[in-house]
């Protein structure tokens, strides 16, 4: 198993303990180790730290203990999560990965202020483009509590992977949800099947 693997199966594990009740780092390590997976403490607290930061768990001190749990109150941001994503998956191409990502999510162009926001450099492959649905596209964002500035460029990907940019969504949506829970096999079956996809 790879590292990027083992990382994602010590999420979703950490994510199904904490589904049900909050926990301290050494009930968790408790639970862990009794499923089979032994973390150093500091290595798991440096997973939890990590999930806080993404906004999927929440963190509060009572003492002497720092316990944890499911964020069930912060918003689902889709560009902290996207930029976060595909940074973890490449960082050397993660602007890239995020106008792709968004591109398919959105099935129209996207704004450099929404590649901006997730916390990426401007994309190396892309076309700039117009589209006379701009302001429909701007009062829209706008809606949600994004402003785009009149002049704010319009990209579309000149390079498309589009079997990475559904592996990142895959990704999202295992920050998300156990989906171990309802197949086991339901990673391997996705992964075959994209690598069986004609390019």
């Amino acid at each position: 198993m790879s590292g990027e693997d083992t990382d994602s199966a010590i999420w979703d594990s950490i994510i199904s303990l904490l589904s049900t009740e909050s926990m301290s780092i050494s009930a968790i390590a408790k639970k862990l180790m009794e499923t089979g997976t032994k973390l150093n403490r500091l290595f798991l607290t440096g997973y939890l730290e990590a999930m806080v930061r993404t906004g999927i768990l929440s963190v509060r001190e009572i003492r002497p203990s720092r316990v944890y749990s499911i964020n069930r109150e912060k918003e689902f941001d889709i560009y902290d999560q996207v930029g976060s994503v595909c940074r973890e998956m490449d960082q050397e191409n993660a602007a890239d990965r995020v106008l792709e990502t968004l591109y398919l999510l959105f099935n129209r162009p996207i704004f450099l202020r929404e590649i901006e926001r997730c916390n990426v450099d401007i994309p190396n492959q892309y076309k700039k483009t117009n589209s006379v649905k701009r302001p429909e596209y701007i009062e829209r964002l706008g809606k949600i509590g994004l402003k785009i500035p009149e002049n704010n460029a319009l990209l579309e990907p000149t390079s498309r992977d589009r079997n990475f940019a559904i592996s990142i969504l895959i990704q999202l949506l295992k920050s998300r949800v156990d989906l171990d829970a309802y197949s086991p096999e339901i990673n391997e079956g996705i992964q075959k099947r994209l690598d069986e996809a004609p390019d």
